[in-house]
């Protein structure tokens, strides 16, 4: 069974203990000059690498789709990972109690995990905004959500629904992260894909900050919950800790 879980980063970084490197793999985003020679890069084959500083780590989505060939694909951040609790062994003789610690899943863990479940994702995030969209509309140009509901409402009414569900609730999987069987996520690329690429035609980015030019990752999160309520019914979650690592450089 092959399994790529990709490292997204734009700089150089140190893996965290515990990482099994045979699965795990630093991926490159973008287009600028190698940073380290040991990296991936997405910036070959059909890709859209030249789209990094709007799209963030969608871009390593959109190549891992096209040009990779697994069983099971991945997503994680330079400094998010997904971790499992662990206990150290007591020290014989000593009555040391035993200490928890977390290790980022390894292949076992992954493979175990996805012989009962569809997807690995993170702990779904709460806000204290009174919804998603209020947040959204506090934090970037809300006029992208109108532009995105629209496209939904055009191409997918089926998923009209699930999206009013998230607008209007407090609840979303952050951070684009996931591991999965890659048969189960290419039909989420296939459709968030339609969606951007439409949206991209019809927001102007001229007068935004390079932050909020980053429209298109902002908006990928919440439309990965839409996506996953969509089809709840078919697929089973199972949800890890995400540990942020600071100063991780």
């Amino acid at each position: 069974m092959k399994i790529n879980i990709f490292i997204a980063t734009h700089k150089p970084f140190s893996l965290p203990k515990g990482l099994d490197q045979s699965i795990y793999r630093p991926f490159q985003v973008g287009v600028g000059p190698d940073i380290d020679p040991t990296y991936l890069r997405e910036n070959n084959g059909d890709n859209i690498a030249a789209k990094n500083p709007y799209y963030c780590e969608l871009t390593l989505l959109y190549y891992s789709w096209k040009n990779i060939s697994c069983d099971i694909l991945g997503l994680v951040h330079y400094r998010r990972y997904f971790y499992l609790k662990h206990k150290k062994k007591k020290i014989l003789g000593c009555n040391i109690p035993w200490r928890r610690f977390y290790l980022p899943l390894s292949k076992a863990e992954i493979v175990k995990i996805l012989s009962e479940y569809d997807i690995i994702l993170p702990k779904i995030s709460h806000i204290s905004n009174p919804s998603i969209k209020a947040q959204y509309q506090a934090d970037h140009h809300i006029q992208d959500w109108y532009i995105v509901k629209d496209i939904i409402k055009e191409r997918y009414p089926a998923y009209l629904p699930e999206f009013e569900q998230v607008e209007n609730g407090t609840t979303f999987y952050s951070c684009n992260m996931f591991i999965a069987q890659k048969s189960i996520v290419t039909p989420y690329f296939e459709w968030l894909f339609d969606i951007l690429f439409e949206a991209e035609k019809r927001i102007d980015l001229s007068t935004y900050s390079d932050y909020q030019k980053r429209v298109f990752g902002f908006l990928s999160e919440r439309l990965f919950t839409v996506w996953l309520l969509h089809h709840k019914n078919r697929l089973k979650y199972y949800e890890a800790e995400m540990k942020f690592i600071e100063n991780n450089h």
